[in-house]
């Protein structure tokens, strides 16, 4: 027996190290796994209790979205907290509120998708707890919101009024601006039927103002060839007197048709230096255009200049109208060549015609020296060409002069029902160019 289970020396030694080999094998796997296991990986205890504290953060959330158990809301009133509380973002809640602040009334729910960040499940969770209050027809609206804006009670005169003024009788910033650009264009208005043709004035806005409009007196004139001139529009006031603007009061400036604003700007640039010594040195008071000037020219008296009498008001001028005038007629322009009034005629075609003599000035190769020395002799009358954006093609809107790629786009997505208040929060953003106001035109 003993000598079948003899080992030599160099057996026992394998026998030794190969027990110790076993035995680390089974006893070191636990040691490592108990001392020096890494934090990173993902026992089955480490997964469910995960798992558990996930089911219990979502049925918190769930809790809290739900919470609310308040009336309905009006996205037109509801307050930031409460929008949170609907469960919106914080920063969806705040820009629903900054859309709300440039004008954006929310009729539907389709009105609040379209509030930068709103994605389809703030939507749904917020749709559960609106309702929209009921809107019997925009008249009224305009109506209340004229009424709100209105803040003065002085009487004016839509033909001199500056813009501020516009605003505070009640018109919107729309409805005010198309009435000076159209102004500008050379109209004159002489009763409330000749404020309807102004794109953006309401009947509701007509109501507003009509206590308070002064409208001048109709004049024939005088014309030097009845064949070769056109009729310019001059309005006549009731017997004011020939001023110096250097030295005349606020009353004596009113007087000639300057508004009340107007007047103290002008005084105001005296009392810095400014010194007028001709006609177009009024031009760089703000608020001053072309139109103006011709209205007051006839009762402004110049330290060189004699003094003019009311028979002298109405003057025989032959000018050019720039929406009907050939090449021929322009070239007739000193100053203007024929390369300039292929130019003019060819950005009249683009634009759909001028509104007024200054858009001259975008014309590339006009020089603005040429410019101030054929201004008197140019003009703009006649209707301009106006454009529904959705009744043409992307690339038509686009080949206005006043439109580009992103503002085009921009232009399609607004909705007929609430065109002109979409526009004027475009044109407050900078997205849509102003000068684009007195060519659109809204679909029925």
């Amino acid at each position: 027996m003993k000598d079948q289970i003899y080992f030599t020396k160099v057996e026992r030694n394998g026998l030794i190290l190969l027990g110790i080999f076993v035995t680390l094998v089974f006893v070191g796997r636990h040691l490592v796994r108990t001392f020096y296991e890494p934090s990173g990986v993902l026992t089955e205890e480490k997964l469910r209790k995960i798992i558990d504290e996930f089911e219990t953060k979502s049925d918190n959330e769930e809790e809290a979205l739900i919470a609310y158990d308040g009336p309905p809301l009006d996205p037109n009133s509801a307050t930031e907290e409460q929008l949170v509380l609907v469960g919106l973002r914080p920063r969806t809640a705040k820009n629903l509120i900054n859309y709300r602040e440039a004008g954006k009334v929310f009729r539907s729910v389709s009105d609040v998708s379209t509030v930068f960040g709103m994605d389809s499940l703030q939507l749904h969770q917020l749709s559960k707890y609106l309702f929209f209050p009921r809107v019997q027809s925009p008249a009224p609206r305009s109506s209340q919101k004229l009424i709100q804006q209105s803040r003065s009670s002085q009487p004016f005169d839509p033909n001199v009024a500056p813009l501020d003024e516009l605003l505070a009788q009640g018109l919107s910033s729309y409805a005010a601006n198309s009435l000076i650009n159209y102004r500008n264009s050379g109209a004159v208005f002489y009763d409330l039927k000749d404020l309807k043709r102004v794109y953006g004035i309401t009947e509701a806005m007509l109501d507003l103002i009509k206590p308070r409009l002064i409208f001048p007196t109709r004049t024939v004139e005088v014309r030097a060839d009845s064949n070769s001139a056109e009729k310019l529009p001059i309005i006549a006031r009731a017997q004011p007197k020939t001023i110096d603007p250097n030295s005349a009061s606020q009353e004596e400036l009113e007087a000639i048709g300057l508004s009340q604003g107007l007047a103290k700007t002008l005084i105001n640039f005296r009392s810095f230096g400014a010194k007028f010594s001709k006609l177009s040195d009024l031009s760089t008071v703000y608020g001053m255009n072309d139109s103006l000037l011709a209205v007051v020219e006839p009762w402004l008296l110049f330290a060189n200049k004699p003094l003019k009498t009311q028979s002298d008001t109405v003057i025989s001028v032959i000018r050019v109208n720039l929406n009907t005038a050939t090449i021929d007629q322009l070239k007739s322009i000193k100053g203007i060549g024929k390369f300039l009034s292929e130019q003019i005629i060819d950005y009249r075609e683009r634009l759909g015609g001028y509104h007024s003599i200054d858009q001259l000035r975008e014309l590339e190769y006009l020089r603005p020296e040429t410019y101030d020395a054929i201004k008197s002799q140019i003009y703009v009358n006649g209707a301009i060409t106006k454009f529904i954006p959705m009744a043409l093609t992307f690339k038509e809107v686009l080949r206005h002069p006043y439109t580009d790629y992103e503002s085009t786009k921009l232009l399609y997505n607004i909705k007929a029902a609430d065109f002109e208040e979409e526009i004027d929060i475009l044109i407050k953003k900078g997205a849509i160019d102003a000068r684009l106001t007195p060519y659109l035109l809204a679909e029925d």
